[in-house]
């Protein structure tokens, strides 16, 4: 049996691995073209079986760091291991 309260329209669905908590309130870490970091501030919404509803500060497609997150500095520039899953940001 299937119930659906809402549906959402506009909204970014990522892994919740990639949420973190910061004393600004949630953040990602998100990989620009030139495979730089940014700390990107978000404003999440509900969770759901691993995933995490990102309602504004991201962009449907733009590549996160999913795990690993103390490992990596913002700023700096990281490298992408062959083979490596790139988790995207989705539009359901």
């Amino acid at each position: 049996m299937t119930l659906t309260l809402a549906t959402l329209t506009n909204v970014v669905v990522v892994p919740s691995s990639a949420v973190q908590s910061g004393l600004a309130g949630p953040y990602l870490l998100v990989v620009r073209p030139d495979l730089t970091v940014e700390r990107r501030p978000v404003t999440t919404g509900n969770r759901y079986g691993g995933e995490t509803i990102i309602v504004s500060g991201i962009k449907d497609g733009q590549r996160l760091i999913t795990s690993g997150q103390k490992y990596v500095t913002p700023g700096k520039h990281i490298k992408i291991p062959a083979g490596i899953n790139h988790s995207l940001a989705s539009t359901p």
